[in-house]
């Protein structure tokens, strides 16, 4: 729907040395007779580029730069949308590597064992060439989880658990860090506004995805919505669209949505506009998609809704005021009723 902070893809296949020794905040060892510089905190991203599974990690992130005040991080990662992370303020050196890492695995780790890091922490359980990565590094610390080689790297045997909210997963790595707090997960993320006191009663509606099956129909949407308004006392609606879903903004004007008292349709926001909106929202009403974790992290009040191949344990945060719906085996998304969200949306707002 939105994607990964429209930052500029990077396209070189292996780690540059030369680069790597320019760029701004990196601690690398200086040649002999020359001072070391300071040291850093790599971090091995995860290696999926969608805008959701970028935005899961931006808990960890904000959290390693508050336990670790000044130094600089590194991230790694083989997709090189993940450039989002050093455009939004979260790191300050991004690295590209090659995929399959086995390929060009030589040429990518050899510039990066200069120097000593603090922290290298792995966010990619399931590659064992990672792994043998953060092995390599001189680092003080390496926070791994319990697969593979990572179970020698770090002893705490810390397990991923796919039954659990990706954040959490990530949060669990920081010694001492509470992976399943609730509130304003993205509290201090430089790219992003200050957070708003929630003023009013206004719904926010994301009716976007990038798979069909995701799609939960817009005349459900359309149904919860005139119940916003027009029996649960809401003041108004923000209906948020990509730039590639022309279905909902013509639905938007052919229904008549945008006579609705307070109606307003946002098409295309960028992560801080869109994250201003979620968190002076009272309510927020989602398919799986990427803007909808934003609502997540923010701790909004939401019903989020999952179709039967969804994975609700990995992608819907839980919480107080937090519902999610998924469709039964070999049923599609339609068969989850307005009714249901409708009633959802009572309890989290009452």
């Amino acid at each position: 729907m939105i994607g990964v902070a429209d930052a500029a893809m990077v396209s070189t296949p292996q780690v540059s040395e030369t680069k790597l020794r320019q760029s701004q905040g990196i601690g690398l060892q200086g040649r002999r007779g020359e001072a070391p510089e300071t040291e850093r905190l790599t971090v091995f991203l995860p290696n999926r580029g969608f805008f959701g599974a970028s935005l899961v990690v931006i808990p960890f992130l904000l959290s390693l730069r508050r336990r670790y005040p000044g130094l600089p991080i590194m991230g790694l990662s083989p997709t090189p949308a993940h450039q989002c992370f050093r455009d939004w303020g979260l790191i300050d050196t991004f690295v590209h590597y090659p995929k399959p890492l086995r390929s060009g695995f030589i040429a990518a780790v050899r510039p990066t064992l200069r120097g000593r890091s603090t922290v290298v922490a792995d966010l990619r359980p399931g590659s064992e060439w990672v792994q043998l990565w953060a092995r390599c590094l001189p680092a003080n610390e390496r926070w791994c989880f319990d697969q593979g080689l990572g179970r020698l790297l770090d002893r705490r045997r810390i397990a991923y658990n796919d039954r659990q909210y990706r954040a959490a997963n990530y949060l669990a790595l920081i010694p001492g860090e509470n992976p399943l707090r609730s509130g304003d997960l993205s509290a201090g993320w430089p790219a992003t506004a200050p957070p708003s006191v929630r003023s009013g009663r206004r719904l926010v509606m994301m009716p976007g995805g990038s798979d069909e099956k995701k799609l939960w129909p817009l005349s459900s949407y359309e149904a919860v919505l005139r119940a916003w308004v027009y029996e649960l006392g809401g003041d108004g609606v923000t209906v948020v669209a990509g730039p590639s879903e022309s279905h909902v903004q013509s639905w938007f004007t052919e229904r008549s949505i945008d006579r609705l008292p307070g109606a307003r349709l946002l098409v295309s926001p960028r992560p801080n506009e869109l994250i201003a909106v979620v968190r002076g929202a009272a309510a927020a009403v989602h398919n799986d998609c990427g803007p909808g974790h934003l609502a997540q992290l923010v701790d909004t009040p939401r019903v989020v809704l999952f179709p039967e191949n969804g994975f609700p344990g990995e992608w819907f945060r839980p919480g107080f005021r937090a519902r999610c719906f998924q469709a039964a085996a070999g049923q599609h998304i339609t068969s989850i009723t307005s009714d249901q969200v409708i009633a959802a949306l009572r309890e989290i707002t009452a």
